[in-house]
């Protein structure tokens, strides 16, 4: 069940889900030897290699977008695609290995072009050049060359992983970008924000490590579950976005973070992405919609209309953004801390009502599906009593990192 935070469902689910999505991708590498886009060799070869990935721990980004890429390669009849993201597996598998100090001891296919073998989790511009085939003729210095490339994407802030630039990561920008344009009508110029290197201080990174503290001293549940859905956060620049988080690259939260915003406020956004990836992994697992593709309810919040699965992510974020606010409200001692959570939880409160009310009157829901809105609704009852129903006069005063509310929009009614 999602409506309470709870780190070890969190942990449970993004077990199952990881669980899922390599059982689903060695059937995908089975398929594609079956029709020629891999050869038998490399399709056996590949799925041999499965056991150089961690038993235990989560799966990298690296990995889901790997999968995604392929399986829509193939749905969308695009072989010579399909082959490449699948071959890449095997680049992500030697970077793994790598990594972790392994020898490369069996033989493992993977994708080539004129520059060499490319790095799927460093720089974009990560390549190895090496003579003989098959990879394990990799010599030690090519091998120590690769481990330092990628782990000079990685940095520490506090309890967080923040990620530099990757050739994924630079993908997944430009998509962020493309669509924040379509939405704003001029370009955000976005880009991930290089900042020092891992011993040097960056202001960006160190106020959302304070943020992952605040959330961890007040509301160590919801902490739990970041920490667990969340491998690593990427920093932004640029302007017109803020936060961005997608299945296909399952674990990573974008963010594009003013340095004069408060704790608090970064602490919304932290909650808010890993809200989604929350819901990734358990929506993928057990539907909830059956009509998720349905364009034309209102969404929450913002006055133009979205797919219904947008406006499900949209009230499950509001919620769980809802009653972190409320445990600050309850257990915060700040009054600046106070004031600026009592305008996000009435802004929060509207958006869950608002998304609650279309996903009732539009939502073909499946079984668990009624059972987990019966359950946010009775959640949201229960937050109707923090502060009382959503406030105008008060919620619209938050202006600064989000857009402001919509209170048109028809609200759930329910009675605190």
């Amino acid at each position: 069940m999602l409506a309470t935070p709870a780190a070890a469902a969190a942990a449970a689910s993004v077990a199952e889900f990881d669980a899922t999505v390599r059982s689903d991708l060695e059937a995908v590498i089975r398929f594609a030897a079956g029709r020629g886009i891999l050869e038998p060799a490399e399709g056996a070869e590949l799925i041999s290699a499965f056991g150089m990935l961690p038993g235990e721990g989560r799966l990298p980004s690296e990995f889901f977008w790997i999968y995604f890429s392929g399986l829509e390669a193939l749905q969308t009849g695009r072989p010579a695609d399909a082959r490449q993201a699948l071959l890449l597996l095997g680049n992500l598998l030697l970077d793994q290995q790598v990594l972790r100090g392994q020898a490369i001891s069996e033989a493992l296919p993977a994708f080539r072009d004129d520059r060499g073998l490319p790095s799927v989790a460093g720089p974009a511009d990560c390549y190895l050049s090496y003579a003989g085939d098959p990879v394990t003729q990799l010599g030690s210095a090519a091998r120590a060359k690769l481990g330092q490339q990628i782990r000079g994407t990685w940095r520490q802030a506090g309890t967080l992983r923040v990620r530099t630039s990757t050739g994924v990561i630079d993908r997944q920008v430009r998509k962020y970008d493309a669509y924040t344009c379509e939405l704003s009508g001029r370009s955000p110029a976005l880009g991930v924000l290089a900042g020092p290197g891992a011993t040097s201080s960056d202001p960006i990174a160190d106020r959302a490590a304070v943020a992952a503290d605040l959330i961890r001293s007040l509301d160590p549940e919801t902490a739990g579950e970041i920490s667990l859905v969340t491998e690593y956060l990427v920093l932004l620049e640029g302007s017109d976005f803020v936060g961005g988080s997608d299945i296909r690259l399952f674990g990573a939260s974008f963010l594009r973070l003013s340095p004069d915003w408060s704790p608090l406020c970064y602490a919304d956004h932290l909650v808010h992405e890993a809200a989604h990836q929350r819901l990734h992994a358990a929506h993928e697992l057990v539907p909830m919609l059956s009509n998720k593709d349905y364009v034309g309810a209102p969404s929450p919040i913002r006055s133009d209309p979205r797919p219904l699965y947008g406006t499900l992510h949209a009230t499950f974020v509001f919620l769980r953004l809802s009653q972190f606010m409320a445990r600050v409200l309850r257990q915060s001692a700040d009054d600046t801390v106070l004031a600026e959570a009592e305008i996000r939880f009435h802004r929060h409160l509207l958006g869950l009502l608002q998304g609650l009310r279309t996903v009732a009157d539009y939502g073909e829901l499946t079984e668990a599906g009624a059972v987990e809105l019966a359950e946010w609704k009775a959640v949201a009852s229960d937050l109707l009593s923090v502060a009382g129903p959503p406030d105008e006069r008060i919620f619209s005063k938050l202006d600064w990192d989000y857009e402001r509310a919509n209170p048109a929009l028809p609200m759930l009614a329910l009675r605190g």
